[in-house]
């Protein structure tokens, strides 16, 4: 998925569960994981910062540690 399609997925969720867990383990898997999360979890909706919480979490979840930018 392109990082369009995940930011219009993420708005459009009409369900907490989608949002917080389908949209964010498939934002993490791909390529857009990282900055997305990042995005999100500033955005001014909390279903999007929780999506985006839940991003982060599950990217570093699936990330091996030596793969991680731990100086941000």
């Amino acid at each position: 998925m392109t990082s369009k399609d995940l930011q219009h997925w993420v708005e459009t969720a009409g369900w907490q569960m989608i949002s917080e867990y389908t949209v964010a383990w498939i934002a993490a898997e791909s390529e857009h994981g990282w900055e997305l999360g990042l995005k999100w979890i500033d955005a001014k909706e909390e279903k999007i910062q929780s999506s985006g919480w839940a991003t982060l979490a599950n990217f570093v979840a699936i990330t091996p540690d030596e793969e991680l930018d731990m100086k941000h």
